[in-house]
């Protein structure tokens, strides 16, 4: 499953129908929430070596107006294990006959938290044919996004609606 959010406020159906009040709402999501909740992504891997692109994209139909934003690129594969979590699994070599690692890592994200560092790997170095990976507890920073976002982005719309009532007043329409 792909990361990515989802945040809805309810509209009267009646100020949907306006396609000017609509292009209202979807210019305040083009300046202002699909670049937050990039940004807000963006801490998320803030380190790492293969960072995913979050490119919002934007819809604008008589029944909805919506901003989705999801990883894509390089790294999206190793995003979306982080995000989900990763049952133990085992690890073998790819090229040569053992894996090389070292013996001690600190994970670069944790369950739930909006942030990221380089992760550490230290101690000795380790030689094995193979070994049983750890869970990786799921990090669900998509759900974590849309908790913290959902009031501004209730709050960013009543703007941009208000706004495209007063324009159209202005206008006479």
């Amino acid at each position: 499953m792909s990361a990515r959010i989802r945040i809805t406020v309810t509209v009267p159906e009646i100020i949907l129908q306006s396609s000017f009040v609509r292009g209202e709402i979807e210019r305040a999501m083009r300046r202002k929430t699909g670049p937050e909740i990039r940004a807000e992504f963006h801490k998320t891997v803030n380190g790492w070596n293969d960072q995913p692109s979050f490119n919002p994209s934007y819809h604008n139909t008589s029944e909805y107006v919506s901003t989705t934003v999801r990883p894509s690129g390089k790294g999206t594969t190793n995003y979306e294990r982080v995000n989900n979590g990763v049952e133990s699994h085992w690890l073998g070599p790819k090229r040569s006959g053992a894996l090389h690692f070292k013996a001690f890592r600190q994970a670069s994200t944790w369950p739930r938290l909006i942030r990221s560092q380089r992760s550490r790997r230290f101690g000795p170095y380790w030689h094995s044919k193979g070994h049983m990976s750890g869970v990786v507890e799921p990090r669900e920073f998509d759900e974590v996004i849309a908790l913290e976002y959902a009031d501004t982005f209730a709050e960013d719309m009543q703007d941009a609606i208000r706004i495209a009532a007063v324009k159209s007043e202005v206008k006479g329409g």
